[in-house]
C-alpha cells in the first residue's frame, strides 16, 4: 500500500505534467489559429487578388464563405476597416476600376452597394456602418459569383394571379 507522502508526490507531479502539457497545448493552438486565419487571407488572396482591399482591414474569418472550385466559385468575404463609409466608397471607386473592374451599379444611402463586373465574375461590395462605442468602424462584404449563376428567372414558377374585375 502506499503511504500519503508518496501518492501525495505522486498526485503533484501528474499535477505539474499535466499543467505543462496544457500550456504547450496552448501555445500549438494558437499557432494553428494564426495558421487558419493565415490560409483563409492565402485563399482570399487567390481568389480575389484583382479585388483591392484597404490598408488595415481585417478579414473576419468566421463570416467570411468560399463555395465550389474552379470558375464556379462563389464566396463572401467579410471585413472591418478604420475607414468611414464615405472614404471607403471613395476607395473602392479610386482602386477597382484600375483593377479591371467595371461599375455597373451602385446604390448609395444609409448602406451602399457597389455591384462590379468583371470576365465571367459579378462582385457585389456592400459599406455598412458600425456603431462601437469607442472609435469607427466600417463592416465591407464582397460576395462574387459567376455572372451565370442565375441562368433563368426562378421566380417565374410564383407568378401571381390576377384577379378579374
Amino acid at each position: 500500500m502506499l503511504n500519503t507522502s508518496k501518492f501525495t508526490k505522486i498526485l503533484v507531479s501528474i499535477f505539474i505534467v499535466s499543467l505543462l502539457s496544457s500550456c504547450s497545448m496552448m501555445k500549438d493552438r494558437d499557432r494553428w489559429t494564426d495558421r487558419g486565419a493565415i490560409d483563409t487571407r492565402l485563399i482570399i488572396e487567390y481568389l480575389l487578388a484583382d479585388m483591392p482591399l484597404p490598408p488595415d482591414s481585417d478579414i473576419l474569418e468566421e463570416k467570411t464563405v468560399i463555395q465550389g472550385s474552379g470558375q464556379g466559385w462563389s464566396g463572401k468575404m467579410t471585413f472591418l476597416t478604420p475607414l468611414s463609409p464615405a472614404e471607403l466608397m471613395i476607395f473602392f471607386y479610386e482602386n477597382i476600376a484600375t483593377a479591371g473592374w467595371d461599375l455597373i451599379s451602385s446604390t448609395i444611402s444609409e448602406q451602399i452597394i457597389l455591384v462590379y463586373k468583371r470576365g465571367y465574375r459579378i462582385a457585389t461590395v456592400e459599406i455598412l456602418r458600425d456603431y462601437p462605442m469607442f472609435g469607427r468602424q466600417t463592416t465591407g462584404i464582397i460576395s462574387v459569383v459567376p455572372d451565370d449563376a442565375v441562368a433563368s428567372n426562378p421566380f417565374n414558377q410564383y407568378k401571381l394571379k390576377q384577379n378579374p374585375d
